[in-house]
Parts: C-alpha cells; sequence; structure tokens
C-alpha cells in the first residue's frame, strides 16, 4: 500500500473518534462583602479564579458582587478514562494581604460542573492578622441577592 495511507487512516481515525462538549467552566458566583462592623462595603475588589481563567470585578454600593456562569466548547479525544478537575476559588484583597477562600470543586467528566452556583458572604477584618482568617463563608442564595439588609 501507498506510504501516505496509513498516516490519512489513522487521522481519520482519530478525528472520528474525537468528542465536543459544551461544559460549565466557571460558575456563577454571587456574593455580599461587609466590614468589620457588618455594614455593606462598596468597592471591594474580589476575582474569581476557576477553568475559565481570572475575572475581577467591585462590589456595588450595597455590597454585592456577582460573577456569571461560563461555558466553553470542548474537543478532546477519548483515550483511556476521561477526568475533569473543576475548581472555583475568590480572592479577596485585605488589610495588606489576599485572603482565599475555595468555593468547591468537581472531579469527573466535563459535566460534572454544570449548574454550579455559590453565594458566599466576605466580611473584612480591619487590620492585618496573622495567621490570616477565614473571611468568607458560604450562604443561601437569597441571602445574598436582591434588595434586602444583609444577615
Amino acid at each position: 500500500m501507498n506510504k501516505k495511507f496509513w498516516p490519512a487512516l489513522i487521522s481519520a481515525a482519530l478525528l472520528q473518534s474525537g468528542c465536543v462538549t459544551w461544559y460549565q467552566s466557571q460558575p456563577k458566583v454571587e456574593g455580599l462583602m461587609l466590614n468589620s462592623q457588618g455594614q455593606p462595603l462598596a468597592d471591594q475588589q474580589v476575582t474569581l479564579e476557576s477553568n475559565a481563567g481570572s475575572e475581577t470585578t467591585q462590589s456595588d454600593g450595597a455590597g454585592r458582587f456577582t460573577f456569571s456562569g461560563k461555558h466553553e466548547l470542548a474537543f478532546f479525544i477519548p483515550i483511556g478514562p476521561i477526568d475533569w478537575i473543576h475548581q472555583a476559588k475568590l480572592h479577596v484583597p485585605a488589610a495588606g494581604q489576599v485572603n482565599t477562600f475555595n468555593l468547591g470543586g468537581a472531579f469527573g467528566n466535563s459535566h460534572a460542573f454544570d449548574g454550579a452556583q455559590f453565594a458566599v458572604v466576605c466580611q473584612i477584618p480591619a487590620t492585618t492578622q496573622l495567621p490570616p482568617p477565614e473571611i468568607c463563608h458560604r450562604e443561601l442564595m437569597e441571602n445574598v441577592t436582591g434588595n434586602q439588609p444583609p444577615k
């Protein structure tokens, strides 16, 4: 057989066995920033790090911030078991240090993170503390969205 035939045949076989998937690469995150006295904190920077990369925003006048969920199209060739690691972290600079809060993650197929959404409340300390305190905690979505006062 022709020597050019075999590479073409192998390439065609691999391309036909490839998979395309539409998956959630960044969860939806809604949160509330509070100062050390528990009052809403405006213009506080917060960064979300996920499989989609990093995105930074600031809290609004009511202390609220939002990151929309993001989806991506991915092509892969399934050779053996395919495991995906999904993760999401918040980075909040406060009192001269960056505080990191692990929102969560998932291990499994490409759709293990689909529909993921998190609600958090972060209370910024007035001074630097060593070791850095856990300033954010998970919350029910209804406690951080809308126009109601923070709880």
